[in-house]
């Protein structure tokens, strides 16, 4: 089946690579004022990039995707350093802007959003959650984890998010040691899903797959959504802050994890 998005994706990041090499010709012939305007056509095609990123949360990226995310191609430094990136690319109907739109389709189902206005720091969150780049598709039960994390974040749910990032972090810990051992061919060996999160972590940890630091940080992640779950008395909610840091730290977890 053809993934639209995808082929959408990898023709704006080849527009954009395009801009590029135009807009680095034209300052070298002095052409100032043309390319001001390729720079502010290089915008408007990088806020759809990052919107089609943002809204899907994780897909299979090529080389040229990944150097975009990165921030990579050079382009994109001068369209920073104008201060071009501020407005948020909303996808059109009927030839005008669906200002209100969410970038989340069940979002968007689910909301009665009287007051379109509201709908701009609900996008501005989701697209602040790094994208998970991985080499091919995740299954289906880890991308939904994802999508509740970022769903959680998006509507300032901090409490709810860090009980979505636990359950991400044991659901693809759990699917990367099953893949790699491939336990489901003899009946008689347990399940890694059996085990403790904790023994689970320790596993990763033996087999090397992420940096210390990395599975530093997940502990202390899934520690502190345990004190969040269990803690019998009031307990301090994360902060919106807190709460980016750890998915980011989540995300690249898995990128390292998953890869």
């Amino acid at each position: 089946m053809k993934d639209d998005k995808s082929d959408e994706l990898q023709e704006l990041v080849a527009r954009f690579e395009w801009l590029d090499k135009l807009f680095h010709d034209q300052m070298a012939r002095d052409n100032i004022s043309s390319a001001l305007d390729t720079v502010k056509q290089a915008a408007k095609v990088g806020q759809k990039l990052q919107w089609l990123m943002g809204i899907q949360g994780a897909l299979v990226a090529t080389d040229r995707v990944r150097d975009f995310a990165a921030g990579r191609i050079p382009l994109q430094r001068v369209i920073a350093e104008l201060d071009l990136n501020v407005t948020i690319w909303e996808p059109d109907s009927d030839g005008g802007d669906r200002h209100g739109w969410i970038a989340d389709s069940h979002l968007n189902e689910v909301l009665d959003v009287i007051d379109p206005d509201w709908t701009e720091r609900v996008n501005e969150r989701l697209l602040e959650v790094t994208v998970l780049l991985t080499d091919r598709p995740l299954p289906e039960w880890i991308l939904r984890h994802l999508r509740a994390l970022r769903r959680s974040y998006a509507l300032g749910l901090n409490d709810v998010a860090w009980i979505s990032l636990r359950s991400l972090i044991e659901t693809a810990s759990f699917s990367r040691l099953n893949e790699e051992e491939d336990l489901g061919k003899d009946s008689n060996v347990r399940s890694f899903a059996e085990y403790s999160l904790k023994t689970c972590l320790d596993l990763i940890a033996k087999r090397s797959w992420v940096s210390d630091r990395e599975l530093k940080g997940i502990r202390g992640i899934v520690q502190r959504t345990n004190r969040l779950v269990h803690a019998k008395d009031a307990v301090d909610v994360p902060t919106g802050a807190e709460t980016l840091q750890a998915i980011n730290t989540v995300v690249s977890y898995l990128h390292s994890l998953l890869h």
